[in-house]
């Protein structure tokens, strides 16, 4: 005895039921990267390595990118005292309101 079973052309199947959840969207992945500023390393990695295989790669649409600038300095008596010149503190400085105003 032999069963054949094929779908039968005279009986519609119901639609499709909706999911009981509802859509959610999905979660990024945080990425933060604290990079020395002035370093020649830390640029190329972040214009060259970083940039392509983020956004070249659409991994831009599941990774939160954010950039934390970072300079080595030392707190002496409530001062900050920075390894580097005057002006990099104050590159510094606007890096902190980009990042608190972004």
């Amino acid at each position: 005895m032999f069963f054949f079973i094929s779908p039968s052309h005279s009986i519609s199947s119901p639609p499709p039921a909706k999911p009981p959840y509802p859509h959610v969207k999905p979660l990024k992945v945080d990425l933060v990267m604290y990079y020395e500023t002035l370093c020649q390393a830390c640029a190329d990695f972040i214009t060259t390595d970083l940039v392509m295989k983020i956004f070249y790669t659409d991994l831009n649409t599941i990774v939160n990118l954010r950039l934390v600038p970072w300079g080595n300095a030392k707190v002496i008596n409530s001062t900050i005292i920075c390894q580097v010149t005057m002006s990099l503190s104050y590159i510094f400085k606007i890096f902190t309101l980009l990042y608190t105003f972004h």
